[in-house]
């Protein structure tokens, strides 16, 4: 961790607990000053605590579910994360799990693609309040080269209560092409925006 004031870098502490150690996530949370802490694959949720130099554990048994195409992002106290034609979420602080269908073609369409070629990654972002994006690359063949075309797609994510029971509403803002100056990307190391 850097300190500003001492401009130096210092360890973290280490928790008392066991964080699994691959395919990590974290997630600040600013405001808080907390980074949540997670695997892909393994179980368990985490929270560090930037200013006290301490460690809980938010849920040992919290899991990824359908959790493939990308990393979580973190709005407000809600964790969220793309599966199969499904936005997941997961409230911090109620410890509690919901989840809402997309029922837009646009992005179901590159949904299902994904589900048998996971060679393209998707980059999920909270923009602000119930938005949030997703940009991928697809590659198109024209005039005799590969190109990469970046599709961005923006939506609305709200917590709803139907029949009692919480969930998401998913609604389309609009779906975007942009076509790079002749370069097709290799990996996704970072975005400039």
């Amino acid at each position: 961790m850097f300190d500003a004031s001492n401009n130096e870098w210092k360890p973290l502490k280490q928790p008392s607990f066991r964080v699994p150690s691959m395919y990590l996530f974290l997630l600040p949370m600013h405001n808080e000053k907390i980074i949540i802490v997670g695997s892909l694959y393994k179980r368990g949720l985490y929270a560090y605590h930037v200013c006290l130099d301490s460690w809980d554990v938010v849920d040992e048994k919290f899991d990824l579910i359908d959790s493939l195409y990308c990393d979580p992002v973190v709005a407000g106290h809600t964790l969220y994360w793309v599966g199969d034609e499904i936005i997941h979420a997961y409230d911090l602080n109620e410890k509690n799990y919901f989840c809402g269908r997309i029922h837009f073609w646009a992005l179901k369409q590159v949904l299902l693609l994904l589900r048998n070629d996971r060679c393209f990654p998707l980059l999920f972002f909270h923009l602000h309040e119930e938005m949030f994006c997703l940009i991928w690359e697809e590659l198109e063949y024209h005039a005799g080269r590969h190109r990469s075309v970046l599709v961005v797609h923006q939506f609305f994510v709200s917590k709803r209560i139907k029949r009692g029971v919480l969930g998401l509403s998913v609604k389309p803002f609009s779906t975007e092409y942009y076509l790079p100056d002749g370069i097709v990307f290799k990996s996704y190391d970072g975005i400039v925006l």
